[in-house]
């Protein structure tokens, strides 16, 4: 990474962070501040003053968090995609109409 992705990355972070989307993102995967701060290697403490926005993330720390976000987010992403196409009523592919549904 160069230190122009560097500020890019942290710029976003903070955007994030602020706005309440980084603690949405780790709610939607059910991960604790616990189990976001041992991913991250900072206590739970600073994930909470993150979110709360009484600390502005900053350094390597700011910078792993916001790679853990980025992965975190695109895999709740992708597995509630999978999850809503498993879950949608089964296509006939012949007519392309829901199976067992009446019409």
């Amino acid at each position: 990474m160069t230190a122009v992705d560097d500020a890019l990355a942290l710029a976003q972070l903070r955007a994030d962070v602020a706005s309440g989307r980084a603690r949405a993102i780790r709610e939607r995967a059910r991960l604790t501040q616990a189990e976001t701060g041992r991913a991250v290697r900072v206590s739970p403490g600073a994930i909470s003053l993150w979110e709360l926005g009484r600390r502005v993330p900053r350094g390597r720390a700011a910078l792993r968090y916001a790679a853990f976000l980025w992965e975190l987010d695109k895999a709740t992403r992708e597995a509630s995609v999978t999850s809503a196409t498993v879950h949608s009523s089964p296509q006939n592919p012949a007519t392309n109409d829901a199976v067992g549904m009446p019409s």
